[in-house]
């Protein structure tokens, strides 16, 4: 039977140099997002930050979703579905608006716990 997830892995092995590049381009282009993707993963291993459930369907296996980059520590928490349809516009700003956590206000109220 043929396994997609090894034979992708094999594939990214193989071409390494290529998706390389390609990621260095795309971090190039996108300088906001890819700010506000790290300052966002820096956050939740400093933080302790737990995942949220999905915003929209109640899912644990949840990703963080950013509805303006500007706005880094501002995230809905979605499963990988839903976080789908939203980036494709099949979701509105409506459907996950009430799961926005801001998590710079959090931490100038000081209701979050630093990693000791």
């Amino acid at each position: 039977m043929f396994d997609r997830k090894k034979y992708q892995v094999q594939y990214r092995r193989k071409h390494r140099k290529y998706f390389s590049r390609k990621h260095k381009e795309w971090r190039l282009r996108n300088k906001v997002q890819f700010a506000a993707n790290q300052k966002m993963g820096d956050f939740k291993r400093y933080w302790m930050i737990e995942p949220q459930p999905c915003a929209v369907c109640n899912s644990k296996e949840t990703e963080c979703h950013h509805p303006n980059y500007v706005f880094p520590l501002c995230v809905v928490w979605l499963c990988k579905v839903c976080h789908g349809m939203v980036t494709s516009k099949l979701l509105g700003f409506a459907d996950i608006s009430h799961g926005i956590v801001d998590y710079g206000s959090l931490k100038r109220l000081g209701k979050l716990n630093k990693l000791t």
